[in-house]
């Protein structure tokens, strides 16, 4: 069955995507369902961190992978050349988008203050409590997967920042990169349509804009590079880095901190704009590199 529907239109390939992350979503909640029900919990933030973490993998894999490689295989006469798997770039690439990276993340951290300070008009203000409270349970849930002892830490490493940036990756910046680009002509505006899909598929209104900017940042990377493994190594040193961070007693990347002093605010502001300067220095020198 290899390739079977490749000859067929963009929006048919799209359905095939859809209905097997749908199936794969309805498998990832009927194990949900059975652990709760193995446990006695009916709240799975009271889960062992270990039990937690399993649960987002085995979730990862089903919801994004699954229907990504399914697609793939029957979309395309070349499925690792449809997910961009093939190409390799030098090492020197590599070190180019580590450090992108990494200037890159005060700047998030920047937007994401700013975006919990958003405030609905009064009309919506239930609609805004509502996303403020699931944007406090999803917060509460990173906490509790990763409470657990040192001895997790690379387990969670492992699910949360290698397993993740596969399986989103390969599902936003492969396979949906990929049939939309079949659509829509302009590079830009493909990039950030499925970017703010990217976002918008975490359920998370106050974490929405770095999201969107970290996704964009992705989808350049793999418009650039044409190699799936650059945004996926992007991805991994953004979630380590979180990780680490919140192991370490820090906050969670997706904890509402619009009570931020005005001191971290002055500091990520300039810390903003020399990363920005140097990731645009970073970015030339790797576009240089790409062209040879």
């Amino acid at each position: 069955m290899k390739g079977i529907f490749a000859d067929r239109g963009a929006g048919f390939q799209a359905g095939v995507l859809l209905i097997t992350m749908m199936v794969g979503y309805l498998l990832a909640s009927l194990f949900y369902a059975s652990i709760l029900l193995m446990t006695g919990e009916n709240d799975k933030t009271h889960l062992p961190p270990g039990i937690l973490l399993g649960m987002q993998f085995v979730g990862s894999v089903t919801a994004f992978l699954i229907p990504t490689l399914v697609t793939a295989f029957l979309c395309s006469d070349d499925p690792r050349r449809f997910l961009h798997m093939k190409s390799l770039p030098n090492i020197r690439i590599w070190f180019l988008v580590g450090g992108m990276t990494m200037l890159l993340m005060p700047v998030v951290s920047l937007i994401s203050i700013l975006n919990a300070q958003m405030e609905l008009p009064d009309a919506l203000a239930s609609l805004e409590s509502r996303m403020r409270e699931t944007q406090q349970a999803a917060d509460a849930l990173v906490r509790q997967m990763l409470s657990g002892s040192g001895t997790l830490l690379p387990f969670s490493l492992l699910v949360m920042a290698v397993g993740a940036s596969i399986t989103e990756e390969f599902f936003f910046r492969g396979t949906l990169f990929s049939l939309l680009r079949k659509k829509i002509r302009n590079p830009h505006v493909l990039i950030w349509i499925v970017a703010a899909l990217f976002s918008a598929l975490h359920f998370q209104f106050y974490g929405f804009l770095p999201r969107m900017l970290l996704g964009a940042f992705l989808g350049y990377l793999i418009y650039w590079c044409r190699s799936i493994w650059m945004p996926v190594f992007a991805h991994f040193i953004n979630n380590a880095c979180a990780i680490i961070g919140i192991s370490a007693g820090g906050k969670s990347e997706n904890a509402i901190t619009a009570d931020a002093s005005s001191e971290r605010l002055r500091m990520l502001a300039v810390g903003s704009i020399v990363g920005l300067a140097l990731f645009v220095v970073l970015t030339m020198r790797m576009k240089r590199l790409l062209r040879k």
